[in-house]
Parts: structure tokens; sequence; C-alpha cells
């Protein structure tokens, strides 16, 4: 599959970066399989430049399967994706354990969604309720070095922001 990585600067060789307690899945290196979504990505990374990047890999999965990497996939915002996210967005220091993680990327409505329930605004069925109703993106994080390794870089696209 492609996969594709927004940001100011071409990568081609991609890294594990520190993760703040806003990413969803911890630190890593953070990719899509959606090109509008890392559009977006890279539109607010390179805002104030005349041009942003889109870098672009191939992956399979099931070479990740073959050389026995650890991978979580959810499918939909159920009650495991909620804790996970949760337990990444308020301990910066948590260690999950695998080295692929591939899932459901909020919208805005639905981080906000999340902020509100991590503030205790209201619990989390509300919160699964309120997410199933929202649209999502797709992630895919590449947690370790061995992760890593699978990323083939085929190429990128310099885009210019119209101002």
């Amino acid at each position: 599959m492609k996969l594709f990585h927004g940001s100011k600067e071409i990568i081609e060789f991609p890294k594990i970066l520190p993760s703040s307690t806003s990413s969803d899945f911890g630190n890593g290196f953070y990719t899509t399989p959606e090109y509008v979504q890392a559009l977006r990505w890279m539109h607010v990374a390179a805002r104030n430049r005349a041009a942003g990047f889109i870098s672009i890999f191939n992956f399979t999965l099931q070479d990740a399967v073959d050389v026995g990497l650890q991978v979580k996939m959810f499918s939909a915002p159920d009650e495991d994706f909620v804790r996970f996210v949760f337990k990444c967005h308020t301990d910066a220091n948590w260690e999950h354990g695998y080295d692929i993680v591939l899932g459901p990327l909020p919208d805005d409505c639905g981080y906000q969604d999340f902020n509100r329930f991590e503030s205790g605004a209201f619990g989390e069925k509300e919160l699964i309720k309120r997410l199933s109703k929202r649209d999502f993106a797709h992630q895919c994080l590449f947690h370790t070095a061995k992760a890593l390794k699978l990323l083939e870089f085929v190429g990128f696209r310099k885009i210019r922001h119209l101002w």
C-alpha cells in the first residue's frame, strides 16, 4: 500500500520522533494511506513557508507480520481504541509495546470530543457514541526502528502554498 507523510521537508529516511501527549498512538513516525490527510498535516507542519512536501512510501503489512513485528489494528473507535488513545494522550512515557499501530484518525470534532472526555465532561460510553458519528481518516504509526525498515521511500511531491 502507499503511505503518505506531510511535512515541511522531504522525509527520505524516517525517524522515531518523541511524542507529545497529543499523539494518538505515541512516539514514532506517522503516515496515512490518504493523500488528502497528508496534505492537512503538511499545511500544519509547513505553515509560514512557501511550500511543503508529501513524502511517499510503499509498505506491505504482511511483511511486518512475516518478520514478527507486533502490530495493533483498530478498525473502529471502540472501547479498546478509546482507552489506548486516552493512555497515549495522558501519559507521554507510556510504552505500549507495538511496532506498528494502525487505526482511525479523529476529525477536529472528534478531537474536541476526546478533550471533553479527558477533562471529565462525559464518560467513555458517551465518547464512543459521539466518535461513532464522526468521519475518520486513517493513520499508521511506525513506533520502532524495526518497523521503519519496512517503509520504502518512493518519492515526494512539493506542494506550494497559495496564500
